[in-house]
């Protein structure tokens, strides 16, 4: 209880007693009780970065060690940060993209698709994303599902005129008319 207290005094949150009422018109913004900020962010009312006010940058920073983790392959890390920067900011599409990208690594396929997904529901028309769930899909066997992300992802690429993901989209394809010759000649 002492640390939950100093925790919350640090970010100007004062942990209410259950005891002790307190009229909503005698609260203060910066002294909203624990109970009250935690029913907001599960209500999703507000996000934990909003009530917690940690500032973009600090999240950045966060972010940048995180996908550098990523990159040196060194998943775990890299993983346990990006959870906490989804619960600190759950409306952050490129936070749920790059754990997309974790989980994929990690070889969770499921857990990868989840957090495309919410990152799809976070930011719609995400072609980015698009391109992570079909490569996914493909890594899952799930041929079908992956044809039909590229080809939207396709239309989408030439629609924005981004030459880099139609770069991608189509080397997916290309990828998927690969794997379905070879599952012919089998």
């Amino acid at each position: 209880k002492d640390c939950r207290r100093n925790h919350s005094q640090n970010r100007g949150i004062k942990v209410s007693s259950a005891q002790k009422m307190i009229k909503p018109e005698q609260i203060k913004p910066e002294q909203i009780p624990i109970e009250q900020v935690v029913q907001q962010w599960v209500n999703g009312g507000k996000t934990l970065k909003e009530l917690e006010q940690f500032t973009d940058d600090e999240l950045y920073v966060i972010a940048t060690y995180g996908y550098n983790f990523l990159l040196q392959g060194k998943y775990e890390s890299a993983k346990t940060l990006f959870l906490g920067l989804t619960s600190i900011d759950s409306k952050n599409e490129y936070y749920h993209r790059v754990l997309a990208l974790i989980w994929y690594n990690l070889g969770d396929f499921e857990k990868a698709l989840q957090a495309v997904q919410t990152a799809m529901q976070v930011k719609a028309q995400n072609l980015t994303a698009l391109l992570i769930r079909s490569e996914i899909y493909i890594a899952a066997s799930r041929y079908t599902e992956a044809k039909t992300d590229i080809k939207v992802a396709i239309k989408l690429a030439q629609k924005s005129k981004n030459d880099v993901l139609l770069e991608k989209a189509n080397m997916l394809e290309s990828q998927l008319k690969n794997i379905n010759k070879l599952a012919k000649r089998k």
